[in-house]
């Protein structure tokens, strides 16, 4: 069974982490027994549950390794959360941040990009603008934390976690810090992995180009204003800011 989740949240680094990760010796990526090819999202603890547990397990061939699951959307489920401590309850979890309002904007870049597939992902009006996306969120209900504007309420996500989860098990990584110190940032997380040292590797990662229209100023400050308090009240639980963020 893996022990090392990286749970979210998406569009905040996963594919970078998930890549350095499994570059270490002592590491294993998750082989699909359908492909035989690597896979990073097995999206189990959502999607595929019926599976059974023999069919996640049968990702992981190396029991002298350990092994990682990265699935962004681990993160926006309290079902996935009580799944994953009643499977894993020693997992070591990774929890990916970034800046709410860059990452909402680079969800819907992503979306945009993959249109004809993502029209049944989690926003509201596939092919309309960013902001009338935000605005259609604005107005909805949504259930747990999917859709552009919900995945960047973080604190929200990590507490339901922590109601399964001991905080030691939960490590948080924000983006901005890791772009300013890549290596130091790394020793810590491998550090609360229980894995030895190793040098940052280089990593060639595909970085997706923007091909939608600039975010315009007034939709980022509606954004700013709609984070801000969920944004303080995360400051205060990691007990530092991230001027980055504002």
């Amino acid at each position: 069974m893996p022990s090392l989740l990286i749970a979210g949240a998406q569009k905040c680094g996963t594919s970078t982490l998930h890549a350095c990760l499994t570059a270490h010796p002592d590491v294993q990526a998750a082989i699909s027994p359908d492909t035989g090819k690597e896979v990073k999202e097995i999206d189990f603890f959502m999607d595929h549950w019926s599976r059974g547990i023999d069919w996640y397990q049968s990702h992981f061939t190396d029991p002298d390794r350990k092994g990682i699951d990265a699935t962004p959307n681990m993160i926006c489920s309290p079902l996935a959360h009580s799944r994953m401590a009643a499977l894993i309850p020693d997992a070591r979890i990774i929890v990916t941040l970034r800046d709410p309002v860059a990452r909402a904007f680079s969800q819907f870049n992503h979306y945009t990009q993959e249109l004809d597939e993502s029209r049944d992902w989690d926003w509201l009006l596939p092919g309309a603008s960013f902001a009338d996306n935000i605005q259609a969120e604005f107005e909805t209900t949504r259930a747990s934390w999917y859709g552009i504007l919900n995945r960047g309420m973080y604190l929200q996500q990590i507490d339901s976690l922590l109601r399964h989860f001991p905080r030691s098990q939960i490590h948080l990584m924000v983006m901005e810090q890791w772009n300013a110190d890549p290596q130091q940032h790394f020793d810590t997380m491998l550090q609360f992995l229980g894995l030895e040292p190793q040098r940052l590797p280089t990593i060639v990662s595909h970085m997706r180009p923007y091909t939608v229209p600039p975010l315009d100023s007034p939709t980022a400050e509606i954004l700013r204003q709609r984070y801000r308090p969920h944004n303080e009240a995360l400051f205060e639980f990691m007990g530092q800011s991230i001027d980055q963020w504002e």
